[in-house]
This record gives structure tokens, C-alpha cells and sequence, in this order.
């Protein structure tokens, strides 16, 4: 299991030191199996093309967990929908639309390293609710 998270956002899991940070363009290539294999992917191409606009946005964060030796072991992607038209900030939510781990990496706490960055990250903002 992973051991508690520090302020970085780093755990030690079997001797290795992972971290969550967010994703650049240059990950895509590690990435792109990933995201096929979470499917509806109608076409990849256009899925490379896209890609870069969610790298550094606000709004539409993907954050990638990556061990200290350079191996990405998941992802995770997530759609901040701004201020409610009724309540404003005070009932801003997200949706986690993809949460993935790599299949070496599972039952290792990559998941669950991912969703307290998650969880960080939503509270930074602040939101009320992710779902």
C-alpha cells in the first residue's frame, strides 16, 4: 500500500517515490494508451490534436501520477463547470470524468494517490462537490 501522501504530493509504495503533478503536452504518448483503454475514443488523431488544450487549462486539469524514475502510472481528468447559475461559488462542483491506473500499477494506491490530488486540487478552487 502507499504510505500517506506529503505536501508535494509524493508516496513511498514499495520503495518507490511517486507524484502527482499536471500533465504536459509531452505526456500524451504515455498517455494515449490510457485513454484508449478508458474507450470511446472516435478518433485518435483528433484526440492528439486536443490534447494540449487540457494540458495547463484551468478548468479541464489533467493530473498525471508518475513514479520518481519517469514511469507514468496513471491519470486523471477532471471538468470544473465555474460558478452556478443560482448560488455562484458557493455550490461550484467538478465532475472526475476519467480516474485511470495503469494495470501493473493497480491495487497499489495509485488510485487513491490520484484522489487526494484531486481532493487538493478541489479545495484549492474551492469546490463544494467533485462527483
Amino acid at each position: 500500500m502507499l504510505q500517506r501522501a506529503d505536501a508535494q504530493g509524493r508516496a513511498r509504495r514499495y520503495g518507490v517515490r511517486m507524484h502527482v503533478r499536471p500533465a504536459t503536452p509531452a505526456d500524451f504518448p504515455a498517455l494515449k494508451p490510457m485513454l484508449l483503454d478508458m474507450g470511446f475514443v472516435e478518433d485518435e488523431s483528433a484526440l492528439e490534436r486536443r490534447f494540449p488544450s487540457f494540458c495547463g487549462n484551468p478548468l479541464r486539469p489533467v493530473l498525471v501520477a508518475q513514479a520518481d524514475g519517469g514511469e507514468v502510472a496513471g491519470y486523471a481528468a477532471l471538468h470544473d463547470y465555474g460558478p452556478h447559475l443560482r448560488s455562484g461559488e458557493s455550490h461550484r462542483t467538478a465532475k472526475l470524468e476519467d480516474l485511470y491506473t495503469v494495470p501493473g500499477w493497480r491495487r497499489r494506491g495509485v488510485a487513491r494517490l490520484l484522489m487526494r490530488a484531486v481532493e487538493d486540487w478541489a479545495r484549492a478552487r474551492p469546490l463544494r462537490y467533485v462527483f
